[in-house]
């Protein structure tokens, strides 16, 4: 997952790399930029692009530059039609169809011969997830590092070591990982000064990762304290990265049910109903709160929330919540003495018609 970045992003580094190719050498990518106000950029070549700002050019030979700060720029959209490497399109195909020692090798073939920035990290990426799909961990560690020895001040860096921590998790290097993640957060505020929306993702992937790993120890209380801290990093702001604040979100009311904190997790899972996150998530959060309140004895309140999980757009509950309700229904409404026979027939009929 990005998150704050969700488009292929390029920076162009004056240096020289430590395989020795010199960054200049690098031509200009066509893209198109968008700013934050909404105006677009089309067609432009991308020169450099830093934390702090971005040079473009309107022309291919990148001779005339322009500059704009990055905090500006809401996104920028690489032209992958002017694209000279055919390595690189044979990588993203093997990568799409899940053949992973293709994909690491055609992605390798890609770096060696990448003529823009925005090749080489893209496949510098590609080939970190393409060696971790084969569980080569040490490959795909060292071709994360490589990313960041190589480009420094990348709009990616925060990402790369957030990758860099969950793939250590997925190696059961959970040491290793801690570090990443605690390297997130003690760069924060650097990379905050060079841009607030980096300072604030490292905030949010490392309190996240830190979670994570204190819930895998079963270390309840640190897990919800780590947790809490990433969700509110995004001070309220889902639309930053809808998915991972969902995913944060359920997490959070988990432990904090495992933690016997159940008042705070269906507050959490409830805080999620309208907020704009996926259908699943929205539905799975629904489903966690019906779960709570079944066990509280609120039953009514119970199948209303299984029944509005069922039939949310996107729900991946559907059966579980379904099961709940006829439990529900079953258990505390069919046969209750204070209920008429026509309400407790239009309970019946809300499962029927899932």
């Amino acid at each position: 997952m990005r998150g704050f970045i969700t488009s292929i992003t390029a920076v162009l580094i004056v240096s020289l790399w430590a395989g020795g190719l010199a960054a200049s050498e690098f031509r200009p990518a066509r893209a198109d930029i968008i700013r934050i106000n909404g105006a677009a950029l089309r067609g432009v070549y991308v020169i450099q692009d830093t934390m702090e700002v971005v040079h473009y050019s309107t022309d291919e030979d990148g001779r005339q530059r322009t500059r704009m700060r990055r905090q500006d720029i809401a996104r920028i959209d690489y032209d992958t039609s002017h694209v000279r490497v055919q390595s690189f399109f044979t990588a993203m195909g093997q990568r799409e169809r899940g053949s992973w020692e293709q994909a690491a090798a055609a992605f390798q073939q890609a770096l060696e011969h990448g003529d823009t920035e925005f090749v080489v990290v893209e496949s510098l990426f590609g080939a970190a997830h393409a060696y971790a799909e084969l569980e080569q961990w040490d490959q795909a560690i060292a071709v994360l590092d490589q990313m960041r020895a190589r480009f420094p001040r990348h709009a990616r860096v925060v990402e790369s070591l957030d990758v860099k921590g969950h793939t250590l998790v997925r190696a059961r290097r959970l040491a290793d990982a801690g570090q990443a993640f605690a390297e997130l957060l003690s760069r924060a505020d650097e990379f905050g000064r060079q841009h607030a929306s980096y300072g604030q993702e490292a905030r949010i992937k490392g309190h996240y990762g830190q979670g994570l790993l204190a819930q895998n120890n079963q270390d309840w209380a640190s897990a919800v304290q780590s947790f809490t801290q990433s969700f509110e990093a995004f001070a309220g702001n889902e639309t930053i990265d809808p998915e991972l604040y969902a995913t944060i979100g359920l997490s959070l009311g988990d432990v904090q049910r495992q933690a016997g904190q159940n008042d705070q997790a269906l507050a959490t899972y409830m805080g999620l109903r309208f907020r704009a996150i996926p259908g699943s998530a929205r539905s799975q959060a629904l489903f966690r709160a019906a779960e709570l309140k079944a066990a509280a004895g609120a039953h009514l309140a119970a199948f209303d929330h299984a029944i509005m999980a069922a039939i949310v757009r996107g729900s991946t509950v559907r059966t579980q919540a379904r099961r709940l309700a006829n439990q529900i229904y079953a258990e505390s409404i069919e046969n209750a003495a204070d209920m008429s026979l026509e309400d407790k027939q239009s309970y019946r009929d809300y499962i029927n018609r899932l």
